[in-house]
């Protein structure tokens, strides 16, 4: 399939899709996405830049999907002298569509009169709606959905309208906000499906196989305690104080048990642990036993599904697992930079917590492997590779990371623990047997 294009037809003006009808279970339909819509008011709607910064917010979650959405962009062609006047600036669109993607070309307000959308789209595929505008081409493809039987989910935020002179209500001005909530109202009652912005990361996902593609981290024994400060009034106060956060104001600031109890200058703190026999002695003379990690290591797990914060343009990751009776070190090299030859980029930069899963497929069951899920963002994560092709998937919070293999295809990318890991270390920190 090709976006190549040189001018506006009747209705697709890409290639028709190599995707049999028949396996396209969710779409994700652009409306009218167009500069014209999108350039400041009063040319563009009123809410243009957030609207903008939802709609590429919705693009990148469904690039990233797997399996991703079929993702068709509907353009309309309007009237000599029109802002979107077939081939003006105001026609172009605003994401151009990459390979894999359908253009469609319309002229009227339902997307599927007078175009090839209704041959593209299965009606029992879901549809997932953005764009504009609300009270035309959005309510008019909708309905025609609806009617179709398809499944339609309309995001909130990520559509809009113009201000609307009320000619025969005596010149008032209803504005663009009532417009749209009117027509989110009767879209609803009509059996379309709203969705906030919140519920982005679970649009695209396999509803069905969510709980399957995220396991929980492994539990571990006492070693895996942690010092806080706990901020209160007095002591009597302390059930009811609040736990110091670090400086990104997340998660509370911490030292675990297996990282201090080897520090000298932690030993003062590990002595009050003694004295009040909060820990077991066992585990703290253990731990004391251990050579030590080395200062640069600033990623010590103490289970191997222990969040931890990377740098995504970083080309070395050390990290250290360690229990009471060892540690293990690994180094992750250009992790998350796109190793292809003509590339060799780091395509993302911003920093994010992420975690190291046991992967659970068959095909690990005598070559262990580890797979990478993102947790959250501490930083805005943006791509920085103009154009870029998404070979290295756009991360996205709960997913694996993931790279496209030599068909095209995402794969979850995977770290081999063979012949890098100690036998024992494997045994007794994964259950795994070598």
């Amino acid at each position: 399939m090709s976006t190549t294009e040189t001018g506006p037809s009747s209705s697709t003006s890409s290639s028709s899709s190599n995707v049999p009808p028949n396996d396209v279970h969710r779409v994700l339909l652009l409306l009218d996405i167009q500069v014209a819509m999108l350039s400041p008011p009063p040319v563009g709607v009123p809410a243009s830049r957030t609207v903008q910064s939802n709609l590429n917010h919705i693009l990148a979650y469904a690039r990233a999907a797997n399996p991703p959405p079929l993702i068709v962009h509907v353009r309309n062609n309007g009237d000599v002298g029109d802002p979107d006047e077939p081939l003006a600036a105001g026609w172009q669109l605003i994401f151009p569509a990459l390979p894999g993607e359908i253009i469609i070309d319309k002229r009227k307000n339902n997307a599927f009169a007078g175009t090839e959308l209704g041959s593209i789209i299965p009606t029992h595929a879901e549809i997932v709606v953005a764009g504009f505008q609300t009270d035309y081409s959005i309510r008019a493809t909708c309905s025609a959905a609806l009617g179709r039987g398809n499944e339609v989910l309309l995001i909130k935020g990520a559509h809009a309208t113009y201000d609307r002179i009320e000619v025969l209500h005596g010149g008032g001005i209803t504005p663009a906000w009532r417009i749209e909530q009117d027509i989110e109202a009767e879209l609803e009652e009509a059996g379309v499906h709203l969705l906030e912005m919140k519920d982005l990361p679970g649009i695209f996902e396999d509803r069905h196989q969510r709980s399957a593609v995220l396991p929980p981290p492994r539990l571990q024994p006492s070693y895996l305690g942690e010092l806080r400060f706990r901020i209160c009034d007095t002591p009597a106060e302390f059930e009811g104080g609040q736990d110091l956060l670090r400086r990104d104001g997340d998660l509370p600031w911490s030292i675990r048990l297996c990282s201090f109890a080897m520090v000298d200058k932690y030993q003062g703190a590990v002595h009050l642990l003694r004295q009040d026999g909060m820990v077991d002695e066992g585990v703290l003379d253990d731990l004391a036993e251990l050579p030590p990690i080395p200062r640069t290591i600033r990623n010590v797990l103490c289970e191997i599904g222990q969040p931890f914060e990377v740098n995504l343009a970083s080309a070395l990751i050390p990290l250290v697992v360690v229990d009471r009776y060892g540690w293990q070190m690994f180094e992750m090299r250009n992790m998350f930079r796109d190793n292809r030859d003509r590339m060799r980029k780091h395509p993302y930069t911003g920093k994010a917590l992420i975690r190291l899963v046991v992967s659970p497929l068959p095909e690990h069951g005598e070559d262990p492997a580890l797979f990478i899920q993102f947790v959250k963002w501490l930083t805005p994560v943006e791509c920085i590779i103009p154009e870029y092709d998404y070979h290295v998937a756009r991360p996205v919070p709960n997913t694996y990371y993931r790279l496209k293999d030599k068909k095209g295809v995402y794969k979850r990318w995977s770290y081999a623990l063979k012949p890098k890991w100690n036998a024992d270390n494997l045994r007794r920190m994964l259950d795994l047997e070598i």
